[in-house]
């Protein structure tokens, strides 16, 4: 009997193992429930966290690959939204062609090589750290989950999924709005762009933050 282990972190959430016997259907469907519960966990987790003060230094080096890895999402956020709308109405059936679901998932590994080069820090610093990285692994499950849409012919079961690759995409913008937020904090008085990511529901909700795009942030009501 295979060994069955928990995973180690909300981050490794995502790889648990789904039975062999699952259809299509059902793995994307518990693949991506069990990340979304441990997003969950991480956005309690940063909204938390106080605003601790960090060295200089860190805080320096983390916003800049911040910046460079918001460089590289908000192109494919803004891209998704004609198939992953961002407020909450039925996403198309019809899917994009996979060479564009590649160029998203390129973006997104960029972005997590970004952050996976920024130094360790405080737990303040960590808080953003983790925040922004997050929402990088769960975008890029987002991608994930809506490339395996393509292959169900069930018009519900790819509905069903669809909808859960949005609620990733969500979930992944509020990461790192959170995130964002937090380094906003830390860096204050550093004079640098704004940070929050285009599209998902309700942007602009996170710490207090209104979007800075008019294109993105539906509430939906």
């Amino acid at each position: 009997m295979p060994e069955n282990r928990p995973p180690a972190s909300p981050r490794d959430a995502g790889r648990s193992a789904v039975p062999e016997t699952a259809g299509p259907a059902t793995w994307w469907i518990t693949l991506a429930s069990v990340v979304v519960t441990a997003a969950a966990i991480v956005l309690v987790q940063v909204r938390a966290a106080p605003a601790e003060v960090s060295a200089h230094g860190e805080v320096g080096a983390l916003a800049q690959h911040a910046q460079a890895a918001h460089e590289e999402l908000a192109p494919v956020l803004e891209d998704m939204e004609e198939f992953l709308p961002p407020d909450g109405s039925h996403p198309p059936l019809d899917m994009t062609e996979p060479s564009r679901v590649h160029g998203w998932r390129t973006a997104v590994q960029d972005a997590g090589g970004h952050l996976g080069r920024a130094p360790e820090g405080g737990a303040g610093y960590a808080v953003a750290r983790e925040g922004l990285a997050g929402a990088v692994d769960l975008l890029a499950l987002c991608v994930e989950t809506y490339a395996g849409a393509a292959a169900l012919e069930d018009p519900d079961a790819r509905m069903d999924t669809l909808h859960l690759a949005m609620d990733l995409r969500d979930q992944a913008v509020r990461s790192w709005s959170l995130g964002a937020t937090q380094l906003d904090l830390l860096d204050t008085g550093a004079g640098r762009p704004g940070l929050h990511l285009p599209g998902g529901a309700a942007v602009g909700t996170a710490g207090g933050e209104e979007p800075d795009s008019t294109g993105g942030g539906h509430s939906g009501h």
